[in-house]
């Protein structure tokens, strides 16, 4: 008997959204994929309230900018030597940690500064290719960026 997909509530643009999808694709798995449209209010369900906010039109807290960019450079640290996070094959956590950077691409970070990254992002882009990268990840957090961008 064949196994129940798996049900996923998504929305295209959340990154983890897009990790699981691209994750249960390169392992073979279904999912029942159910659309959670912001648009239609079911961001503001009581469980979505719960959860935490993004607040448009405040300043970039420096603090939290500086931070950011010291987690990127022990990524970059981490990389030297390596094909991927864990060692010379891609694992979960690769695709875990990508659709941060994809977020980070659509919103026009700038990686010159951490070779070993810059590397790695092209690597497993082209890695996920097969499993869904450019449909799922790339195309979600293009429409994360258009959708914060436009607000």
């Amino acid at each position: 008997m064949p196994a129940q997909p798996i049900k996923l509530y998504y929305l295209p643009p959340s990154p983890p959204c897009r990790a699981v999808m691209m994750t249960a694709k390169a392992l073979g798995l279904e999912l029942e994929l159910v659309l959670t449209n912001i648009m239609e209010g079911a961001h503001l369900t009581p469980e979505f309230i719960k959860g935490p906010m993004l607040f448009k039109g405040e300043p970039m807290d420096e603090a939290l900018a500086a931070k950011l960019n010291e987690a990127i450079g022990w990524l970059n640290t981490l990389l030297d030597g390596k094909a991927f996070v864990a060692g010379d094959n891609l694992t979960v956590a690769d695709i875990s940690i990508i659709v941060t950077f994809t977020n980070l691409a659509a919103f026009e970070y700038d990686f010159s500064e951490y070779e070993n990254v810059k590397k790695w992002f092209e690597r497993t882009k082209k890695t996920l290719e097969p499993y869904g990268y450019y449909e799922i990840d790339d195309a979600g957090a293009q429409m994360l960026a258009s959708f914060l961008k436009n607000e």
